[in-house]
C-alpha cells in the first residue's frame, strides 16, 4: 500500500513538472514581412500585376457589437489604396464568423477586446475612442515592406516568389452585407488560403469562381506579433474573449496546473476505500492475536 501511494504521489509530481514546464515555453516572435493586393476585375485577365500599398490595417469587431459601428464608419474613410484593409469577424456569434480571423485574434495577435485595429503588425488600437487615433497611427507608421520578389495572376493563375522562405497566405475580401443594419462591410474577409514558399505556380479559378473583391497577400513570419499600442486613452472595449469562453466546455480551458492537482485528488480519493480496508484487517488480525 506503501509503495502504491508513493507511485501516485510520484506521478502527480511528474504531472506538475510537465505543467510547469509548457507553461514556460516561449512562442516565437512572427511578423508581417510584406503585403501586396490585387482586385477581382484584374484577375481574369491575360496578365495582371498587383500593388504594394503603405500599411496593413487590420480590424476586430462583430455585427452584434455597438461600438464597432462608429469604428468602421472611421475605417471607411481612410484611404483604401494606399492602405489595405482587412475587416476580421473572430466571434462564433456572428453569421459571418471566420476560424482563421479567430486565430489570429486569439494566438497570433493575443487580443482580448473588440472593436480593435492592428496596424501592420505593430500598432494597437482598442475601443472606438482610441479608433479616432488612426489617421495619427498611420501617418506615424513608417514600416518599409519586402520580401516578395514577384507576383502575377495570368488568366486565374498565380505565379510568386521569395527567397524568404516563408509562407504567403492569401486572404479573401468581399463585400458583405451587415447582419442587423442597412449597409456594408466592403472588405471582411471570408477565406483564406496559405502557400508555401515551394508553391510557385497555384490555379486558383476554382477558389475564386463567383467571386467579387480583393485579394491581401501577406508574407509572415509565423509566431506571437508583440503590439504596442498607439494611444494612452482608455480601450472601453467588449473583452471577446470573455463572451467566447461562456460557450466553450469549461474543462477544455483547465490551466495545466489545475488539472493535474484534480488528478492527484482523484487518485488519492480512489486510494482512500483502499487504505480504509487495510486498517480494517490489520485491526481484525490484531484482535485475534490477543
Amino acid at each position: 500500500m506503501v509503495i502504491i501511494l508513493t507511485l501516485i504521489l510520484i506521478s502527480s509530481s511528474s504531472l506538475f513538472v510537465s505543467a510547469e514546464e509548457s507553461n514556460t515555453v516561449q512562442n516565437p516572435t512572427g511578423e508581417i514581412v510584406d503585403i501586396m493586393a490585387i482586385e477581382s476585375n484584374c484577375i481574369a485577365n491575360e496578365s495582371c500585376q498587383p500593388w504594394r500599398p503603405n500599411n496593413l490595417i487590420e480590424y476586430f469587431g462583430a455585427d452584434w457589437c455597438e461600438p464597432c459601428e462608429e469604428v468602421e464608419h472611421i475605417i471607411e474613410q481612410i484611404d483604401n489604396e494606399s492602405n489595405l484593409v482587412i475587416q476580421h469577424h473572430p466571434s462564433v456569434f456572428d453569421q459571418t464568423y471566420l476560424n482563421h480571423s479567430k486565430f489570429r485574434f486569439d494566438l497570433e495577435y493575443r487580443l482580448i477586446f473588440i472593436p480593435s485595429i492592428v496596424i501592420n503588425g505593430d500598432w494597437l488600437l482598442t475601443g472606438s475612442t482610441q479608433a479616432l487615433e488612426l489617421n495619427d497611427a498611420i501617418s506615424s507608421a513608417n514600416k518599409s515592406f519586402s520580401g516578395i520578389n514577384y507576383l502575377e495572376f495570368d488568366n486565374y493563375t498565380l505565379n510568386w516568389s521569395t527567397n524568404s522562405g516563408l509562407d504567403l497566405k492569401i486572404w479573401k475580401t468581399e463585400e458583405v452585407r451587415h447582419e442587423l443594419e442597412n449597409r456594408t462591410l466592403p472588405f471582411l474577409a471570408t477565406e483564406v488560403l496559405t502557400l508555401d514558399s515551394n508553391q510557385t505556380e497555384v490555379n486558383l479559378s476554382m477558389w475564386l469562381e463567383n467571386w467579387t473583391g480583393r485579394l491581401i497577400f501577406t508574407l509572415e513570419k509565423p509566431g506571437l506579433m508583440p503590439l504596442t499600442s498607439f494611444s494612452e486613452n482608455p480601450t472601453g472595449g467588449i473583452s471577446l474573449t470573455e463572451l467566447d469562453n461562456s460557450n466553450d466546455d469549461s474543462a477544455n480551458n483547465e490551466n495545466p496546473s489545475k488539472l493535474a492537482m484534480s488528478v492527484f485528488v482523484l487518485l488519492l480519493l480512489s486510494i482512500i476505500p483502499a487504505l480504509v480496508m487495510f486498517r480494517t484487517l490489520q485491526k481484525t488480525v490484531s484482535d485475534e492475536d490477543e
